[in-house]
Formats: structure tokens, sequence, C-alpha cells
């Protein structure tokens, strides 16, 4: 089990598929965190895809996406769906950060996010 970090800790790496949606196109690539590394990110671990709670925490961080950025941060939304889930989410509720999908919760694990 992994340990719940502080700002500016460095933590573990891990590689996790994703996708973006820039206009009609979803992009699909591979998230590894250590591109990120030295530079600001917000991971935003939620349990599931069209849920009303995490619909609601999404669309909150994509409506402040500009803001975020401009202060330099990097945003990926993170849950154990998969891609096709992820699209569909993405595409329904017009959410522009990269929406990841950690199927066997080894992110979720390493920051010590329980099970939903």
């Amino acid at each position: 089990m992994g340990s719940i970090p502080e700002i500016g800790d460095i933590v573990g790496d891990y590689c996790l598929p994703g996708g973006h949606l820039d206009g009609e196109t979803f992009h699909r690539r591979d998230y590894p965190l250590c591109e990120q590394r030295g530079k600001p990110l917000v991971l935003v671990f939620y349990p599931g895809d069209d849920t009303p709670v995490c619909t609601a925490q999404l669309c909150s961080y994509s409506d402040g996406l500009d803001q975020l950025q401009s202060a330099g941060a990097t945003v990926w939304g993170i849950s154990p769906q998969g891609l096709d889930s992820h699209e569909k989410f993405a595409r329904t509720r017009r959410l522009s950060m990269p929406l990841l999908s950690d199927e066997e919760r080894v992110a979720a694990k390493s920051f010590e996010i329980s099970e939903p």
C-alpha cells in the first residue's frame, strides 16, 4: 500500500491509458506520471463516469481548467472505468481534461484511495 503524499513529495511512477477530448476528437494515449515530474499536477480521483457526484466534481474541474492551466497546473481525472466509458463521459459532458483509466487501481492504491 502506498501513502498519502504531501505537496512537493516525489511519488512513484506509473503509466495509465487515457484520452482527452479536443473538439470532436477523443485523443487516446498513455499518460506516464514521470512526464509531469517537476510540474504542478492535479490528480482528480473519482469512482465512476456519469455518477451524480462525480459528474458535478469533474464538470467543476473542467469549468475551471483554464484557471488551473494559467497557474501552470495540469489536471488528470482518474477512475477505474475503461477508455470507451471515459470517451462517452467526456463527449456527453464536454470534459476537456484527460481522463485516465486505472482499471487495476494501481494509481489509486499508490495514493491510498479506497475502493468506491
